[in-house]
């Protein structure tokens, strides 16, 4: 009866625990021409020793109904799908030499207005404890918007730098009203046990 009572609790703890979150925002706008990241950072509570991670990654394209898978990540195997927005674009920059994955980040290259819409990150954990294993998934939800390079939000800021020694009240007025949409990011959070 005791070990049963322990089983039960420990499963309580384990399913509590998270083991699967995704804690990082990725950036939302790009730039049409460059290169691009889009973060998916899984975290992983210290007490887990033994896991394994793979990812999907899916997209839909701006004013489409469809996600489409578009990569697919496990064992230090990139499995690209055939899709011509972006054959020859996407590059893994998420963790190597290991199974348990924790960054799941990609890079788009050459980015295009095609590459506007939502992407998902999907992250599939296994974790093994003792007596039995638990699966976890989380699916980190991304909007990116491609932009022209003028329009850029580091744009912005550096006309608003350069409008601050101009005495051209009413366009630094329309300017840092612009800077106020900038945001910055916070540091994943990180649970320790």
């Amino acid at each position: 009866m005791g070990r049963l009572l322990a089983l039960v609790v420990g499963a309580a703890l384990v399913s509590s625990a998270c083991g699967g979150c995704v804690e990082v925002d990725s950036e939302t706008e790009a730039v049409y021409g460059m290169t691009f990241k889009i973060l998916c950072i899984s975290c992983k509570r210290r007490s887990e020793t033994n896991a394994e991670t793979f990812t999907e990654w899916t997209f839909r394209q701006k004013g489409t109904e469809e996600f489409v898978k578009i990569l697919r990540y496990e064992n230090e195997v990139l499995q690209l799908e055939e899709d011509e927005r972006f054959e020859g674009r996407v590059v893994w920059n998420g963790s190597r030499g290991t199974k348990d994955l924790q960054d799941l980040s990609i890079f788009i290259t050459n980015v295009t207005y095609n590459h506007s819409g939502d992407y998902e990150c999907h992250v599939y954990r296994l974790l093994f404890f003792e007596n039995y294993e638990h699966n976890t998934s989380v699916v980190k939800k991304i909007h990116i918007e491609v932009v022209d390079k003028e329009t850029g939000s580091c744009y912005v800021a550096q006309d608003g730098l350069k409008l601050l020694a101009s005495n051209n009240l009413p366009s630094l007025a329309a300017v840092s009203a612009e800077i106020t949409g900038v945001s910055l990011h916070a540091w994943p959070t990180v649970f320790l046990l």
